[in-house]
């Protein structure tokens, strides 16, 4: 199911998860972006007025960032410079959790955001969520229901 920026922002509120409407930025925005010690970002890769999106997530915790694409792909050059500019070590997954079929992108962002929490190590956290997912990317819609109603999350995306 495809979530828009409000759906996301609604989730967040209700299940006190760190996000704002601007933390749900386009790719783009990124560099004018402030650095804080503590960042979830949803970041959209269509550009204003395109239609179609792609999430992922970008999460910071003091000096460490991690750069989650529910396809695996390597982060963005704008990703990769903005922590160069800022000084963050980087962590990223390489690992395919969402099958091509499915338009789950952004339940998968705010799922990680949630999993994160605000405390502990991040990279530990981010592949602890990550080794939750199978291999085979078709079980993981159902894996990604179960963790939802796990956190204590009921949402409808099916």
């Amino acid at each position: 199911m495809t979530i828009s920026n409000f759906k996301l922002v609604e989730l967040a509120d209700k299940y006190k998860v760190a996000l704002r409407l601007s933390d749900i930025k386009y790719i783009e925005d990124l560099t004018s972006c402030k650095l804080k010690k503590f960042m979830n970002l949803i970041l959209n890769f269509s550009s204003p007025g395109y239609a179609g999106a792609h999430f992922v997530s970008f999460l910071v915790r003091d000096k460490k960032a991690f750069y989650m694409d529910s396809f695996g792909a390597y982060p963005l050059e704008q990703v990769v410079d903005y922590c160069k500019l800022n000084s963050l070590q980087l962590g990223y997954n390489a690992k395919v959790i969402q099958d091509s079929s499915t338009t789950s992108c952004g339940v998968y962002c705010f799922a990680l955001l949630k999993y994160a929490g605000k405390s502990g190590d991040l990279y530990k956290k981010c592949n602890e969520f990550l080794d939750i997912f199978d291999n085979d990317t078709t079980l993981n819609n159902d894996i990604l229901h179960t963790l939802l109603n796990n956190l204590g999350i009921q949402h409808e995306y099916k």
